[in-house]
């Protein structure tokens, strides 16, 4: 295409300066425009497709393309200014970003730190969305169509490749169409399908590389090469991101998430959950900042997650000039101590018209009113009350009745002993102030009338050794009608067979970290799994327990976002059970003992 270079287009409106770049179908150019003078970028159909026998078709698709895109008003997407033919060529006209592309930024050895990462990738498929609410596919995302602006932490998806529209008709060469690494499966074949899930590929395979500083294995030679995970590469990456980044790039298109906004929800659970590990700190800094009426220490917590040393350090100054603010911990913590006694009283209230009871704590003298506490009924009142929020006040309590056992509570003690006895049923109707306190011990009853099938599964899962051999790295869900040998042949042997429920066989996959067992109960005439099973334990992150649910729902019909809510409720104690029900198949999710979160799914014919 040198002979384009220095040609003016549109009666000297604009001139083609240099070749920028080129691809399989398209050629791009950096130009100006005379008339604004301004830098622009000017794209255009490369010399084979030109020669191509089929080239008015592809000119009519390249200015279809060009119009869709033109009604793009996007942060990240790349404008189209313009688009026009001249001497029976196509151009598309696009404004010229100065920066580098993340393909150039980041290999051979640059990998991008996580959150940096994650953020380029959720403004890239916000664009994506876009894109495919208007009809289109971008088929071509990678680092290297992905411009990072000088001086910002913005990115621009560029190049919209029209080699989707063309890869059909070109038959011997299709394969140089595609991106390796990036481009699924389906991209491959020549009668595949199109869908939002091709670029959900790309996309997750472009966080896996500037991840990693990698180029992921090419999606054609995953059944004879593996592909590593993201963490596997950089062990410091968060296990929840690179399940996402896994998940979104599953071989079969049936196994991503169905759209970019799906896929996307993932990567929000995962950097979610990373920034939940420091709330509680932040919370209890906050508490005890406003505590003791200092905000400028506030304010430095929640700048820095490390803030706690470096209070301490701002603090060491001051109290060396003056010993005044290093009293002022104390008082925070008297200030706490007297207004958790002040919730206490409110609780007690209702109960016994005896609100004196509070003073007698933090000042303990001659209140008679304290006479309860010696007695033994009232003391064990207390914890039944209060068991989990005051533990520390147990020990106050009995501290109190040494002092108070004076001949005037005894008259008393005969009008209470038959009190205090049925005051013990009241605690039931007050614990709706805490029902997820009272309503756990309940939930293990349940679960042997639920599932049947549960309770003779949770022996089988000690019996598996520590060191078993066939364990797996990452656990995957497989649906309801899928053969064993798929199983096998994507997971290995299994670490244990045994027999199931049914006249089944069981396939018991263990992890490596043994957090997670699957458990798959196969037909043993038709070699289908007819229900799937998997034992969590707590420890083990929401969006590695999203990700195994999700292969295990898979052409169900249920509606698996509601049942991902359900499950995310369950790993977050908000509740302890859920039964759901699809197209011919019935599931539950179970918190057991054992501190285990079991899910399952089976055919409803399955008895």
């Amino acid at each position: 295409m040198d002979g384009l270079i220095g040609k003016t287009l549109q009666g000297g409106k604009y001139t083609l300066d240099r070749q920028l770049g080129q691809g399989g179908f398209g050629v791009t150019f950096k130009a100006t425009h005379h008339y604004l003078n301004q830098v622009v970028v000017i794209k255009t159909l490369n010399e084979s497709v030109r020669q191509h026998p089929k080239f008015a078709e592809y000119q009519r698709k390249f200015q279809d393309e060009a119009r869709r895109l033109a009604l793009f008003v996007h942060p990240h997407i790349v404008r189209v200014s313009d688009f026009f033919s001249e001497d029976g060529i196509p151009y598309m006209v696009m404004d010229y970003i100065q920066g580098q592309t993340l393909g150039n930024l980041v290999f051979p050895n640059h990998p991008l730190p996580e959150a940096t990462a994650i953020q380029y990738i959720q403004q890239i498929g916000s664009a994506l969305q876009v894109v495919h609410e208007n009809g289109l596919l971008h088929r071509d995302v990678k680092p290297d169509n992905i411009m990072l602006r000088q001086g910002t932490d913005d990115v621009v998806l560029i190049d919209f490749g029209i080699a989707r529209e063309y890869q059909a008709n070109f038959t011997q060469t299709h394969t140089s169409f595609v991106s390796d690494g990036y481009a699924p499966i389906e991209q491959y074949l020549l009668q595949g399908k199109r869908i939002p899930a091709t670029d959900v590929y790309a996309l997750a395979a472009t966080l896996y590389a500037i991840l990693t500083a990698k180029s992921p294995v090419s999606a054609a030679l995953r059944d004879r090469q593996p592909l590593q995970s993201p963490k596997e590469l950089q062990p410091q990456l968060s296990e929840a991101v690179s399940q996402a980044v896994m998940q979104g790039m599953a071989v079969e298109a049936g196994d991503r998430p169905a759209t970019i906004d799906a896929w996307l929800q993932l990567l929000a659970d995962a950097s979610a959950g990373a920034t939940r590990i420091q709330i509680p700190t932040l919370q209890e800094a906050a508490s005890l900042k406003e505590s003791n009426a200092t905000e400028s220490a506030t304010t430095v917590r929640f700048a820095n997650h490390q803030s706690g040393p470096q209070t301490v350090s701002h603090a060491k100054p001051s109290s060396s000039s003056r010993k005044g603010p290093g009293l002022l911990p104390i008082f925070g913590m008297v200030a706490i101590g007297l207004f958790l006694v002040m919730v206490a009283v409110n609780l007690f209230k209702p109960q016994d018209p005896k609100p004196k009871v509070l003073t007698p704590r933090p000042a303990p003298s001659n209140r008679t009113p304290v006479t309860p506490a010696p007695d033994t009924p009232p003391v064990a009142e207390e914890p039944t009350e209060e068991p989990t929020e005051e533990p520390t006040e147990e020990p106050e309590s009995p501290a109190s009745p040494v002092a108070e056992e004076p001949t005037i509570s005894e008259p008393e003690l005969p009008k209470k002993p038959s009190t205090p006895r049925p005051q013990k049923p009241k605690p039931s109707p007050k614990p709706p102030t805490s029902p997820p306190v009272t309503q756990v011990p309940p939930e293990p009853v349940q679960l042997p009338e639920t599932p049947s099938r549960p309770a003779p599964k949770k022996p089988e899962l000690p019996e598996i050794p520590s060191a078993a051999p066939n364990t797996i790295k990452v656990a995957r869900g497989y649906f309801i009608g899928i053969d064993e040998s798929e199983i096998i042949e994507d997971l290995g042997q299994p670490t244990q067979i045994s027999a199931g429920e049914g006249n089944t066989r069981a396939l018991i996959y263990q992890t490596v970290d043994e957090k997670t067992t699957l458990r798959y109960l196969v037909d043993p005439n038709s070699g289908q799994v007819r229900q799937s099973e998997v034992f969590f334990s707590q420890s083990v992150d929401k969006l590695t327990m999203s990700a195994v649910v999700n292969g295990m729902l898979l052409g169900s019909g249920a509606q698996g976002s509601k049942v991902n809510r359900k499950l995310k409720n369950v790993h977050q104690r908000k509740s302890d059970s859920y039964d759901f029900k699809g197209r011919n198949l019935k599931g539950v999710i179970r918190r057991i003992d054992g501190d285990r979160i079991y899910f399952s799914v089976w055919d409803t014919n399955f008895k």
